[in-house]
């Protein structure tokens, strides 16, 4: 049943902050505060208006990936969770 839940999270999905902060174990707070200090220590972002950020699952995983941190079947559990 776990895996019938992660399909949904394609690389295309879009996660909110929260959901992120979720996944990398983090605080909301703390994803904000890097966004806006230091961006290049956070995967990159998309600005959906105004106020709306969402950050590709796909991106998620190649900048975890990139550090050298799981990003299988673990990471797709804390996203079912999460979502």
């Amino acid at each position: 049943m776990q895996q019938k839940r992660t399909e949904k999270f394609g690389e295309d999905t879009l996660v909110t902050t929260a959901e992120l902060a979720e996944w990398l174990g983090l605080s909301v707070r703390t994803i904000e505060g890097l966004r806006r200090d230091a961006p290049d220590r956070l995967p990159p972002h998309i600005r959906i208006g105004a106020r709306t950020i969402r950050y590709r699952v796909g991106d998620v995983r190649d900048w975890l990936a990139h550090r050298g941190i799981a990003t299988d079947a673990e990471d797709s559990a804390k996203l079912a969770r999460v979502g």
